[in-house]
């Protein structure tokens, strides 16, 4: 997944401290998040549902391919920091390796439901 992240280092870099939300479940961003470094837990209906610290996992995808309202809030459990695609759609159309970098990642997400 570190790979993604190459491609990556001309977008913005958002820094989060510990207990700082980067997504709220309700609102909407229209932004993707690829984690550069740091671990997050992920709440449904302020339910832990999940935790990561891999670099190059997205976040934000779903309501961003969607187009509607992020499904789980994402808060940094220690300190993080994410590069941002804003206009994801844009993005993802014009980077087939993202593309499918997400695409995987769902894909791994909907297997581990199943």
């Amino acid at each position: 997944m570190i790979s993604v992240l190459e491609h990556l280092k001309d977008h913005e870099v958002r820094r989060f401290a510990a207990g700082d939300t980067v997504l709220r479940q309700g609102e909407k961003t229209e932004c993707l998040y690829f984690m550069i470094e740091g671990s997050v837990e992920v709440l449904k209906d302020d339910v832990k549902v999940a935790k990561s610290s891999q670099p190059g996992v997205v976040f934000g995808e779903l309501a961003a391919l969607l187009g509607e309202s992020h499904t789980a809030t994402v808060r940094a459990v220690k300190p993080s920091a994410f590069y941002v695609v804003e206009n994801p759609k844009d993005y993802l159309r014009t980077s087939p390796g993202a593309c499918l970098h997400v695409c995987e990642l769902l894909a791994r997400r909907l297997d581990a439901l199943n």
